[in-house]
């Protein structure tokens, strides 16, 4: 269950990423994030916040792939567990903040979206836990 919950995070994180470098280049999507002040294209500040989310969702999805063993992270466990609890609090964090936002578009398509990564990143921690022997 937990690759299969890697897997799911990783491929979501990856239309997230699309979507804010649609963002950047100039995509009319401002409704659907931050805040949804921006009707259209982000300004400038907007699309610098958006380059700096590709960053931590690229480094979220190694870290949930890492935790169950793939990609270049895979070797890496301390890493890859550090980066899948960031993704948990970071998506609990994003489920409140979504939820509190002005813009209904950005409720209703980002809510769900960080509850189900928040599920995901749940499941990999979970599921990767190392078991200790039994010294009894």
């Amino acid at each position: 269950m937990a690759r299969v919950a890697a897997i799911v995070a990783a491929t979501i994180d990856m239309v997230i990423v699309l979507f804010q470098i649609g963002l950047i280049a100039g995509a009319p999507w401002g409704q659907f994030t931050q805040g949804g002040y921006a009707d259209g294209a982000l300004p400038i500040a907007g699309r610098a916040f958006a380059a700096v989310s590709v960053l931590i969702v690229v480094a979220f999805a190694l870290g949930q792939l890492g935790r169950v063993g793939w990609g270049p992270l895979g070797g890496r466990r301390r890493l890859a567990t550090g980066l899948t609890w960031a993704a948990l609090i970071y998506s609990i964090i994003g489920i409140v903040v979504n939820l509190a936002s002005p813009s209904a578009l950005e409720r209703a398509v980002w809510a769900p979206v960080c509850l189900i990564l928040a599920v995901c990143a749940a499941l990999v921690l979970s599921g990767t836990q190392r078991r200790r022997p039994n010294t009894k």
